[in-house]
């Protein structure tokens, strides 16, 4: 199950899109009942993906297991983790919904709390004769990982050689500079769920 860069958000958008939207009018109405069904499948398949850790729901892992739900590995360098860029993507996709169900809810309430405390403070990115390297600066803008080790929360960064590291300049240049590491996606889930919670 691939929530990596969007895959299942943008298949369930547009299942619903297919589904709702009379841009799809011309589309038979079994079809378009079809696509309802998988979207509700796609729906309530992210709702169990949603990872608990110590008995708390957090957020998602950029891959699961299509039988077991679980966690995992996909390219070497993408270790079974908590994602904080594919889950910010699925709580932006859940906000969305006009009548979010009790679990759809739960699921939002629980994700936007995992980015309020899971932010990463005191580092800075920037670009020094062509490559990325991250700075000690208290006064950095907050930032949030792309991997956080389960069940500890430590943020990941892995080589290709599959070894996870603490330290994002403990990984080599090639994928510093091939890959985003650290960004701010949790800024946009700390807006937008302020604004939902209203």
């Amino acid at each position: 199950i691939t929530f990596n860069d969007g895959t299942m958000v943008g298949l369930m958008t547009f299942m619903r899109d297919v589904a709702s939207q009379d841009t799809f009018r011309f589309l038979p109405a079994d079809l378009r009942a079809q696509a309802q069904k998988a979207y509700e499948r796609g729906l309530d398949c992210t709702l169990k993906c949603q990872v608990k850790v110590n008995g708390c729901l957090t957020v998602w892992c950029a891959q699961h297991d299509e039988r077991t739900l679980e966690p995992r590995n996909a390219r070497t360098f993408e270790p079974a983790s908590l994602s904080g860029g594919e889950s910010a993507g699925i709580l932006e996709f859940l906000m969305s919904l006009p009548e979010p169900s009790a679990d759809v809810r739960k699921a939002i309430h629980a994700g936007a709390q995992w980015f309020s405390t899971n932010q990463v403070r005191g580092v800075r990115l920037e670009r020094r004769d062509g490559e990325r390297i991250a700075l000690k600066d208290p006064d950095a803008p907050v930032l949030w990982a792309r991997f956080y080790e389960i069940p500890t929360m430590r943020p990941l960064f892995v080589d290709r050689d599959g070894v996870p590291r603490y330290e994002y300049m403990e990984i080599g240049a090639e994928r510093r500079n091939g890959y985003v590491w650290l960004s701010n996606w949790g800024e946009d889930v700390g807006r937008d769920y302020a604004k939902w919670k209203k």
